[in-house]
């Protein structure tokens, strides 16, 4: 190449930007099979410091883009394997209620199953409705809607979503007691389907067993399902 045409060569070549390159390369998918030599002329920097060649560049990258997919088809799976599994203790669970004859053993069957199911060291029920029987009254499940319980979690009744991390003191000692200081914290479930309303909550010692970025699509179901139960045990104007 003469001095006149590498000058040219040198201006044109400046005036292409690294889009420009890349947009003819992905216009152009044939070009480097084409220009078997320059393949072989480039070099890319390598993580560890040394130069490799296009070809051993694109080949480290197809096995990490297999990789990163063999490691998102995992997660997949596994995410679906977890669904399934929730599924069917929910299905168990609704069961299990349906079997129930009175409010007292609903309530039961609740702490038991949940404190199994989630690992968890109290469960507690609370519904700001009146109960179809007076002799309902003695459950400590049932509170009035005017109660300190009822204001100090009106901010997680009213928010209609399941409400996941650590427990202030005041809902600590409201739900599960003065005793229970060593609950750190918990999953708040409200229930207001069928204009029941009330809350469900599921505490552990583990400060990290329950975190605010954890999933409630499952724990919505369950509101649902405790409400349903529920509701055949309050007045008709609460149940309706």
């Amino acid at each position: 190449m003469n001095r006149d045409n590498h000058a040219k060569h040198e201006i044109h070549a400046a005036e292409l930007s690294a889009a420009d390159v890349a947009a003819f390369l992905h216009a152009n998918p044939g070009f480097l099979t084409e220009h078997p030599g320059l393949v072989a002329e480039l070099k890319v920097p390598h993580a560890c410091g040394d130069a490799v060649s296009l070809l051993e560049y694109q080949a480290e990258v197809l096995r990490d883009q297999n990789r990163r997919l063999r490691r998102k088809i995992q997660e997949l799976v596994a995410n679906a394997k977890t669904n399934e599994m929730l599924s069917s203790r929910l299905h168990q669970l609704t069961l299990q209620l349906m079997g129930c004859g009175d409010p007292d053993a609903v309530f039961s069957v609740l702490r038991q199953v949940l404190r199994k199911e989630f690992d968890a060291e109290a469960v507690a029920v609370r519904i700001f409705e009146p109960p179809r029987r007076e002799e309902y009254l003695s459950l400590p499940e049932f509170a009035l809607a005017d109660s300190a319980s009822r204001r100090v979690l009106s901010n997680i009744l009213s928010s209609m979503r399941p409400v996941c991390g650590r427990i202030n003191n005041g809902q600590r000692s409201l739900l599960f007691g003065p005793d229970d200081a060593a609950l750190c914290s918990a999953a708040m479930i409200p229930l207001r389907s069928g204009r029941v309303d009330g809350l469900v909550a599921v505490a552990s010692r583990d400060k990290d067993r329950f975190r605010p970025n954890m999933g409630t699509d499952f724990l919505r179901g369950l509101g649902e399902v405790v409400a349903r139960a529920v509701s055949p045990y309050l007045t008709d104007s609460a149940a309706s």
